[in-house]
């Protein structure tokens, strides 16, 4: 007698998903069909196999299960017990054909009976679901390149950056991870904390974004080796907008999993990591848990920093066979959101469509050729008054609320304004702006707070991060709050000298160096000058190492920027690496 299946459900998820489908489907992502089956009639246990049909558009596509399921009638579990067993659903994998935009309707197909090969008998039901357009992620991964006490450089390995996109393609909201990376000098020596690391990137992404193609949409994270576990450097982005603001830029530590983080089996906590410190970039918040994380988020939904309170929604990570990680199903109640200092750390429905929701907001951001200045720009202007020559310069700071300290990074000039959006900010600090011949005005300008400043007993830091229009004239910079100055900043009178390369060693590229508060900025091209990449900005030091895998070319224009106070002269030349 051939054995009645029931179909008892029908899921469709990529990330997290409830039997609803409340989660949104994004268009062109991998996706898991689960189909949960009974037998209770059949007279022993019955291994099935078969496919789904997948309905688009009037054209109905066949799609193979993975492998099998065993069916045992004393089974009496519910669909929503199932889901928990990554054994007890019949599934199949879907591809990016099969997820384009639009509605498409699911339901069980032919199905067999894998000892006999008999077609089994199962009731019919379907599924709609529909597969929404989302942005990607786009993303430049720097990798930080040190020197320890000892000398030893350190620098981010391959599988860090892998593991990185690898768990933002698995567990963010998009299809796809639009990613570049480069490796970049950092002028710090440990022990350093993220809010240097930031600022240096912050520099480093305005710079960039002055560049013929640069997209303003693109998120930067700075991704630092902790040296086996000698020198971890804590993560931390530079705020947490509460509007689009791709400028706000993240670091985070990569390296072996080592307890408490070795509950990650990856090789590399640069992913789950990265994935918390970009959540901040989006606008998303600490929900309050563990290990005395503060609860900046009060609307989190769910107990305990879980992505569920009942297992209504559970996660799946469809895993990455080039990293050796399988596709894994993930128990709500178990697993915990990726905002949280939790271990098991996935991303819960709630941090997943918020972040989706802002990638939406983001991708509508204007992108004129000449952006308009900006608030920051507009005050300066108007206190500071239109006479004489002027010059876009990049101001950098690290703040200190709670100590009532600062310290000015950088001021550098940059060869045209970026385009950034320009909020206003609850925190502001007053700068000051000097030439030799006395006060030129003053400028508010806005601090972002560090995403983990203040919590946990931690002082209450920030980013400065202004492009501001300034006369020539300008010979030092202050930054000032309740009538304090907390930090000044000098800029030297010398000219620039033209920098003259010399091919030291095969990946090693240096110059004369001029004057001693000469600072270096340093972009490569791999592509005959279409394209730049910053690989050292602000940098004291008159040589950098050319990493060959970073580019795609052996073939490489550099172009060596020397800048003195608001001059700066620049070196083109041209590098082989083959």
């Amino acid at each position: 007698m051939t054995a009645v299946v029931h179909l008892d459900g029908v899921e469709v998820s990529q990330v997290v998903q409830d039997l609803g489908h409340s989660v949104p489907l994004i268009a062109g992502k991998s996706t898991l069909v689960r189909l949960y089956l009974s037998a209770p009639a059949a007279a022993s246990a019955v291994s099935v196999g078969g496919e789904i049909e997948l309905e688009r558009a009037g054209e109905v596509r066949r799609r193979a299960a993975a492998g099998a399921v065993l069916l045992d009638p004393a089974d009496r579990r519910t669909p929503a017990e199932r889901r928990l067993d990554p054994t007890a659903s019949l599934d199949v994998l879907l591809g990016s054909a099969d997820t384009a935009i639009g509605p498409a309707t699911v339901r069980v197909g032919r199905l067999n009976d894998l000892r006999t090969g008999t077609r089994l008998q199962v009731t019919p039901r379907s599924v709609a679901v529909e597969f929404q357009a989302t942005p990607p992620l786009r993303l430049r991964i720097v990798g930080m390149r040190y020197v320890t006490g000892d000398g030893q450089a350190q620098t981010p390995r391959a599988l860090d950056f892998a593991a990185l996109v690898s768990w933002l393609r698995r567990a963010y909201p998009v299809a796809e991870v639009e990613f570049s990376q480069t490796i970049a000098d950092l002028p710090l020596t440990p022990p350093f904390d993220y809010g240097a690391v930031n600022a240096i990137l912050a520099g480093l992404r305005n710079l960039d974004m002055t560049m013929p193609g640069a997209d303003p949409r693109t998120h930067y994270i700075a991704l630092v080796h902790d040296a086996d576990g000698a020198h971890f450097m804590r993560g931390g982005s530079s705020g947490t907008p509460e509007l689009p603001d791709p400028s706000v830029v993240a670091a985070v530590p990569g390296g072996v999993p080592r307890p408490p983080l070795d509950w990650d089996p990856g090789g590399s906590f640069a992913g789950w990591y990265g994935g918390h410190e970009l959540g901040h970039t989006f606008g998303r918040r600490h929900p309050g848990f563990c290990l005395g994380q503060a609860r900046d988020d009060p609307d989190y939904p769910y107990p305990d920093g879980t992505i569920s309170a009942d297992d209504r929604y559970v996660g799946v990570d469809l895993g990455d066979p080039a990293l050796g990680l399988p596709l894994r199903i993930l128990p709500g109640r178990r697993w915990h959101d990726v905002l949280t200092y939790c271990p098991d750390l996935w991303i819960s429905s709630y941090t997943y469509c918020g972040i989706r929701q802002r990638l939406v907001e983001e991708d509508t951001m204007a992108d004129p050729e000449w952006p308009d200045p900006g608030p920051e720009l507009r005050a300066v202007r108007s206190d500071v008054g239109r006479s004489g020559n002027r010059q876009p310069v990049n101001l950098i700071g690290r703040v200190d609320l709670t100590a009532g300290t600062a310290e000015i990074v950088m001021v550098t000039p940059l060869p045209r304004r970026p385009h950034r959006p320009t909020y206003p900010s609850d925190r502001q600090v007053t700068v000051r702006l000097h030439a030799d011949t006395g006060p030129l005005g003053t400028v508010s300008v806005p601090v972002r707070l560090d995403s983990g400043g203040g919590s946990g007993g931690r002082p209450r830091t920030g980013l400065l991060d202004a492009v501001l229009d300034v006369p020539t004239s300008l010979s030092a910079v202050e930054i000032v709050w309740d009538g304090i100055v907390r930090a000044r900043y000098e800029l030297t009178t010398a000219r620039p000298e033209p920098a003259v390369p010399v091919r030291d060693r095969r990946r090693t590229v240096s110059w004369s160096a001029g004057d001693p508060a000469a600072r270096y900025d340093v972009q490569v091209s791999d592509d005959d000058g279409r394209t730049w990449q910053t690989v050292a900005v602000n940098s004291a030091d008159p040589a950098v190492d050319l990493d060959r895998d970073q580019f795609r070319s052996t073939q490489l224009r550099m172009r060596i920027r020397t800048v003195c106070g608001l001059r700066s002269v620049q070196t083109d030349t041209s590098i082989d690496l083959g």
